[in-house]
């Protein structure tokens, strides 16, 4: 099954808007891989809007940047009482700043 109809097939639209499905697919197809692959992916874990056009979702579509999480060194070690890496937090030491921080994605 291609990528398109995968999305289709997920999103389920209403059926007022398969009139719209040939207008979706050549908006679909001009986005990135890793967008309609977010998209498909956004749908398979919060479900498709109810009562939305395919089309505008597509449209309006915009992936979302991975959420990333810092700490100061300082906040780091209060919460953890170590500098060590531990819970999936990774030091990182940030040379024009001369400081290091704490990320976590």
């Amino acid at each position: 099954m291609d990528e398109f109809q995968l999305f289709w097939d997920l999103f389920n639209p209403d059926s007022q808007y398969n009139n719209r499905k040939a207008a979706t697919w050549l908006l679909f197809r001009s986005r990135s891989v890793e967008d309609q692959k977010a998209m498909i992916a956004d749908i398979q874990e919060h479900g498709a809007p109810k009562n939305r056009n395919p089309y505008f979702y597509v449209f309006d579509f915009h992936r979302r940047a991975p959420r990333q999480q810092t700490l100061s060194y300082n906040d780091y070690y209060k919460r953890y009482g170590t500098t060590e890496e531990t819970d999936g937090w990774k030091r990182v030491f940030k040379p024009e700043e001369r400081t290091t921080i704490y990320v976590k994605s």
